[in-house]
């Protein structure tokens, strides 16, 4: 709840935030709706951010570059990345341009996901199903009785 908080005072609409804070967008309309009190500092940190001239849809911000890349890193595509970011598609690709940092960003983020289930795990440090070989470049402990 604390980083949903932080994200909205950053200027951040509730589909960022979920991504800032790494939820659901369906559990923090959970909360929102539950939870009169988080509700309320959920306004009250909305307010705080417009106070600030960065309320959602406003100029774009540091914060909705990290959303971008942490939607992307979760598999996002680059328009839906934006459009929850609250930054038109034109609007990401004009800073895209315009910043080498953002494209190595963007491009680090893309190509860290994972692909799949156990992907990130070298085969090497895998756990072997019960009874497979095991990987022939691998040492083998062997005792040698004395004679």
């Amino acid at each position: 709840m604390g980083d949903v908080l932080q994200a909205t005072a950053q200027g951040l609409g509730p589909r960022a935030a979920a991504v800032w804070a790494g939820i659901p967008e369906a559990l923090l309309d959970q909360w929102l709706a539950h939870d009169a009190a988080f509700a309320s500092a959920v306004r009250a940190a909305a307010a705080l951010a417009s106070a600030h001239g960065t309320e959602p849809g406003g100029r774009r911000t540091p914060a909705m570059i990290r959303v971008v890349i942490l939607a992307m890193s979760r598999g996002a595509s680059w328009s839906s990345a934006a459009d929850t970011a609250g930054i038109s598609g034109s609007g990401l690709r004009q800073l895209w341009r315009a910043s080498p940092v953002l494209v190595a960003l963007v491009d680090a983020a893309r190509h860290g996901r994972s692909r799949g289930a156990g992907s990130s795990v070298p085969l090497t440090r895998r756990l072997r199903k019960p009874g497979r070989a095991s990987p022939a470049a691998g040492y083998r402990l062997v005792r040698r009785d004395a004679p």
